[in-house]
């Protein structure tokens, strides 16, 4: 860049040689062009740093060139690319007066510089080496000039403190206490003093480390007279210049050091006098006005206090007669579900009953569809026989068009008490949900209630610890003697108020546990039902399979296909039945949780856990079905009456066992309630 504004190449009337390339390593540049435009000034500048990653790179200044030139023709350009393209257009044209002569060590292609001469290192390291002790040396005469301005300001601040001292005489005289804690400051003044010699005594020994080097660079001087006496002599000379400066300035330093030190202490000493003084003047003040300020706040606080316990104490009571309205409606909904549920129970065993009695009458048609089948097959048979018998054969055709029509007629009654039976099953389901839901609905109300109780409790207990607060402050108030009459009276009426609420908290805490107690009992009641329901259920499914084993026995024609035909049957009734364990689970779930929120009930819930032994209930004891030889579908293609015969008979004998029990524990139950 500066070769296009002078038209010619840098550096061309010097050697290019590894003198002129330390000089440009030490900032030194070419001399830029008269009337180069500012811009273009400022660029190549930054392509000058000495830092190469401040440098811009070839991209970065073919675009903003190309700025320069092309967006003149934009529409949309900012002021200070204007202001520069504008200096190119006014910058003058004129003959450059340059000189144009080339050295003839001047090479302008790439070459590598030999940095292995001795000869040359000597004579680089030597001008760094003094360049190294000027400005060692020039720092100490800087260092001098920057003390004798600290001493100069140390000094009028300490007239200044000089002067607040004498005003603070007298009372420092008045204070013992003080001095001996200023002889405490004064011994830890001592200590930094010996800290700032031993820092002195460093500064000494870094200064015998400068006349070292110093020493060295003689040694060097010497060394580079054989080389260039006259350079020698000037360095010899600036060298006894340096080192007579050097003497004085330790002098100097040493002295100014000394009364620094001096200076430091004085004025350490009078600041922690006259902060500690100002500081306890300050604090005796503020520790007044805030014992002044804290006895005010006190007054009015209690005074507030009284105020707002009393009308708190009148909401308290109001809410407390709420409360109370609250839990007498709400008991009167438990009590009127429980009578809904009571209901619905005497609706369900009337559907239960006469679900059973359908299931006689289809049971009973079934058997008499299995005879009518049954005396078919046989017609059948002996027409066969007696086909050659016209006179029988007419009697039996009869006989077999009329089990035919019987057939026909039985089925036809069985399909429509299929009906009867499904449509009862649906009525079954719906009482079955509509009561739990009427169970949900009481258990969630007896929640409620619980937790009121509970808000009470805990309203009544912070009421309490209130009043005894206040009647200990109309106590304090008696010891004092402040107002005895009003404050015997306030006090009666705080106690009266106190053995009030008293009464109030064991009457809710007493309806609480009760409360408590007896969801805990319900639960276990749903339980043991569950248990119970769950029973019957699968006995309903040995019923079932009972028939199945009867109709095996009973059948002596195609016993094959009705074996597969019960068969299947027999194990779809063991599968279905399985899945009524769900309820039972949830059930013993639940009661888990109401036992764990409520374990406070220790004596109670023992008994509970060692009659129903909650811990070790097993789900899988009342799976009696999965005991059976052929519970999984599919394990075998047919049954025999043999194999129904050993189920049936395991399956009764675990059910047996199961709910003499579920009796056992109802009895124990009972006499724990």
């Amino acid at each position: 860049m500066w070769e296009l504004t002078s038209k010619i190449p840098p550096f061309n009337n010097r050697a290019h040689d590894f003198q002129l390339a330390l000089s440009i390593c030490k900032g030194e540049r070419p001399e830029i062009i008269e009337n180069t435009p500012q811009c273009y000034i400022d660029l190549m500048k930054k392509c000058w740093d000495e830092d190469p990653l401040k440098r811009p790179s070839a991209h970065e200044v073919h675009k903003i060139i190309e700025g320069w030139i092309f967006q003149l023709y934009n529409g949309e350009i900012s002021e200070g690319l204007k202001s520069n393209i504008m200096e190119f257009i006014n910058a003058p044209i004129g003959n450059i007066n340059l000189t144009t002569g080339f050295h003839s060590q001047a090479f302008y292609t790439s070459r590598l510089l030999d940095l292995t001469s001795k000869e040359l290192n000597k004579n680089l390291k030597e001008p760094q080496e003094l360049i190294i002790l000027r400005q060692k040396n020039s720092q100490p005469e800087q260092n001098i000039q920057n003390l004798k301005l600290e001493f100069t300001e140390k000094e009028n601040i300490l007239q200044t403190q000089i002067t607040l001292t004498n005003d603070l005489t007298k009372q420092l005289e008045q204070n013992k206490l003080i001095n001996q804690q200023f002889q405490i400051q004064i011994n830890q003044l001592n200590q930094e003093k010996n800290n700032l010699q031993n820092q002195l005594i460093q500064f000494q020994n870094n200064y015998k480390q400068i006349e070292n080097e110093n020493f060295k660079l003689e040694k060097i001087a010497e060394t580079y007279y054989q080389i260039s006496q006259n350079k020698l002599n000037e360095n010899q000379i600036e060298l006894v210049d340096l080192q007579q400066k050097n003497f004085q300035f330790e002098q100097d330093y040493q002295n100014i050091q000394i009364e620094l030190i001096d200076l430091q202490q004085k004025n350490s000493v009078i600041n922690q006098k006259n902060q500690y003084l100002n500081l306890k003047l300050a604090t005796q003040d503020k520790e007044f006005a805030e014992k002044e300020n804290t006895l005010q706040n006190q007054i009015i606080y209690l005074q507030n206090e009284i105020y707002e316990k009393q009308i708190l104490t009148s909401n308290l009571t109001e809410q407390l007669k709420q409360n109370k309205l609250t839990n007498q409606k709400v008991q009167i909904q438990i009590d009127q579900l429980k009578q809904e549920k009571y209901d619905l129970k005497e609706k369900l065993n009337q559907t239960e009953t006469s679900i059973q009695n359908l299931k006689s009458q289809q049971e009973s048609l079934i058997k008499q569809k299995e005879q009518v089948e049954i005396k078919l097959k046989q017609s059948q048979d002996n027409y066969e026989q007696m086909e050659q018998k016209s006179i029988e054969l007419h009697g039996l055709l009869a006989d077999h068009r009329l089990s035919i029509k019987l057939k026909a007629k039985l089925e036809k009654e069985i399909a429509q008490l299929g009906q009867k039976l499904n449509n009862e099953k649906k009525i079954k389901e719906q009482l079955n949900q509509t009561l739990q839901i009427k169970e949900n609905r009481i258990n969630k109300l007896e929640q409620e209630l619980i937790n009121l109780d509970n808000k009470r409790i805990k309203q009544l207990k912070d009421k309490e610890k209130e009043l005894s607060n206040i009647k200990q402050e109309l106590v304090n108030k008696l010891t004092k003697g402040e107002d005895t009459k009003k404050t015997h009276k306030e006090k009666e009426a705080k106690q009266k108020e106190m053995d009030r609420i008293k009464q109030e908290l064991l009457r809710t805490s007493a309806s609480y546990n009760a409360n408590r107690k007896k969801q805990v009992l319900n639960q276990v009641d749903r339980f043991i039902g569950s248990k119970s329901d769950f029973l019957t259920l699968q006995e309903d499914a040995i019923e079932k399979l009972q028939n199945c084993y009867n109709y095996l026995e009973s059948s002596t024609t195609d016993k094959g296909r009705s074996a597969n035909k019960h068969t299947e049957e027999f194990q779809n009734t063991l599968t279905k039945y399985n899945n009524e364990l769900l309820k039972l689970n949830e059930d013993y779930n639940f009661l888990m949780n109401i036992i764990q929120e409520n374990n406070d009930f220790e004596d109670t819930l023992n008994k509970i856990n060692n009659i129903l032994k909650l811990d070790s209930f097993n789900i899988d004891r009342y799976d009696i079905f999965k005991f059976a030889t052929n519970f999984q579908e599919g394990t075998r293609i047919k049954l025999d009456s043999s194999m129904m015969a050993e189920d049936i008979k395991s399956l009764r004998k675990k059910m047996d066992e199961l709910k003499a029990e579920v009796e056992q524990e109802r009895k124990e139950l009972k006499n724990l309630k």
